[in-house]
């Protein structure tokens, strides 16, 4: 009885508790709101400035659903818990979509991160153009308005009738990606179709983003249902605010990095099922995931190795194995150098090329010293490279700036990869294997950043980012894990905190472009 009474005391104490932060959250914001000038309009007959009322009262009802969703989801988290039913993907589908959703609608187009350029290349395979340019597109008017850098939605509501596809073509003459069409096959189908209903380019891309988000939500439940051991150290993975915005924008990243997780997920769960063949269906499985992912970018194809920590017992034999593995790589390698070859076929002009300040003739002939500063880059970068890895910096050109939450994420996933009860055994070679693939996405890292972007004899490799390193963060966790938290508490808890920092982000957001 007491022992109950202490318990029922300890959730009423957590609620109270979250009552109050959501309150305190409320008055901030309703302060923010009542002193914003982004609800004023001039009166056409007087000229004066007036607030626009309704404007108000739909950002108030905003907060209001937003810090109502999250004490709701607090409660049901807290029940499921005491029943003893929670699961971790059940959790994930009922916090990380909605807030994808809010982010999404928070987030005016073309502020994701390099957000204009991916939706160039979709406006571009939505019309038919499959060869990529990389440098110019050419495009209605219309939907280079609707890409175009809007800071708030006051702005794009004001450029409303300029967002027609019903518009001359145009050049863009700037860098565009030249991403396979793996990498927006739901954004570019959704685009297609929306053509087909309205001629608002940047309606569109809203249902653009909404297609991306669903199709990630679906591999990242996958991944988290399919992953044998590390289920919480995956969801966490899946809601720092950086990977938020990746699967809420029209960005390559999101298919990514999700389907990254699925492989590195899939893989695990057929190590552990030693006694089972595999069968037709999980090898064209596997066949699709690793062309997705060689296909997104070239550099993560060194994640095709991991296909060593499936159990030769799950082939006929070692020859089988090897076969499977081999015949996997050369297809993703041929399939994505074709791509390379043929799918990018940039305008550029010849130039005469003095071939010792050729970056890679640099890096053979100096191949100590470059590695010495891809080392140096690393570790020089290392707080700016964690800070925006865990979600310190959110938008093109880092404008929404989160000091805290980077910190929070990356000491409670350190956590939860080193605080089980049950012990993961990694075999001497599976830890040489996933240091070799870690090390290596490090080096092609920079390597493509030295070629592409930065100039050649800064200390520094200049434009790696944080969120580069997504993808491989699970191999990390689980090299320096070995023993995983999966308790139902764990996973409420990280509900907890992804439920009210998710909030606070999405209402940094709103607050920052009204």
């Amino acid at each position: 009885m007491k022992e109950q009474i202490r318990k029922n005391r300890k959730q009423i104490a957590i609620l109270v508790l979250f009552v109050i932060i959501i309150f305190a959250v409320f008055l901030y914001c309703s302060y923010r709101i009542e002193t914003s000038k982004s609800f004023l309009y001039q009166d056409e007959i007087t000229g004066q400035y007036l607030q626009d009322i309704g404007a108000k009262n739909i950002c108030y009802i905003i907060v209001t659903c937003l810090c109502v969703y999250a004490f709701v989801i607090l409660v049901f988290l807290q029940d499921q818990y005491d029943r003893g039913k929670i699961k971790v993907e059940t959790v994930f589908l009922l916090t990380v979509p909605f807030f994808c959703i809010l982010v999404a609608l928070a987030i005016p187009m073309s502020k994701g991160h390099d957000e204009t350029i991916h939706g160039l290349r979709i406006g571009e395979y939505a019309e038919g153009k499959w060869i990529s340019n990389g440098e110019k597109a050419y495009l209605e008017e219309g939907v280079i308005n609707a890409l175009d850098n809007k800071m708030s939605y006051k702005e794009i509501l004001e450029n409303e009738k300029t967002y027609s596809t019903n518009t001359e073509e145009i050049e863009w003459g700037y860098r565009i990606a030249s991403y396979s069409p793996v990498n927006y096959l739901p954004q570019w189908i959704s685009v297609a179709m929306a053509r087909v209903l309205t001629d608002n380019s940047l309606i569109h891309f809203y249902i653009a983003r909404l297609a991306n988000l669903i199709s990630c939500m679906a591999l990242l439940y996958l991944a988290i249902k399919t992953i044998p051991f590390g289920k919480n150290m995956l969801f966490l993975l899946a809601i720092i605010p950086i990977t938020i915005e990746g699967f809420s924008t029209l960005s390559a990243d999101g298919m990514l990095v999700s389907a990254s997780f699925l492989w590195i997920a899939y893989i695990l769960k057929l190590r552990e099922e030693k006694e089972k063949k595999i069968e037709k269906k999980q090898i064209v499985y596997l066949s699709i995931l690793a062309i997705i992912i060689a296909l997104s970018k070239t550099l993560y194809i060194v994640l095709l190795p991991l296909l060593f920590m499936i159990p030769k017992e799950k082939f006929n034999s070692q020859k089988a194995k090897i076969g499977f593995i081999i015949t996997i790589c050369i297809i993703c390698t041929i399939l994505d150098f074709g791509w390379q070859m043929i799918g990018i076929q940039k305008e550029m002009q010849v130039e005469e090329i003095v071939e010792e300040h050729n970056p890679v003739s640099i890096m053979i002939s100096h191949p100590v010293t470059y590695m010495q500063k891809c080392a140096y880059t690393i570790i020089e970068n290392l707080p700016r490279l964690l800070d925006e890895m865990f979600g310190g910096k959110l938008e093109w050109n880092e404008e929404i700036t989160i000091p805290l939450f980077p910190t929070i994420f990356l000491l409670y996933s350190i956590i939860i990869s080193i605080k089980g009860e049950k012990e993961i055994i990694w075999k001497k070679w599976e830890v040489l294997l996933i240091g070799g693939v870690i090390l290596t996405s490090i080096l092609l890292i920079c390597t493509g950043m030295y070629v592409a972007w930065s100039p050649l004899y800064e200390t520094t490799i200049q434009g790696i980012q944080g969120r580069y390193f997504i993808p491989i963060m699970p191999l990390v966790f689980l090299l320096l894990g070995r023993k995983f938290k999966e308790d139902s508490k764990t996973t409420r808890n990280i509900a907890i905190i992804e439920v009210t920092m998710q909030v606070l982000v999405i209402l940094e957001i709103v607050l920052f472009h009204i």
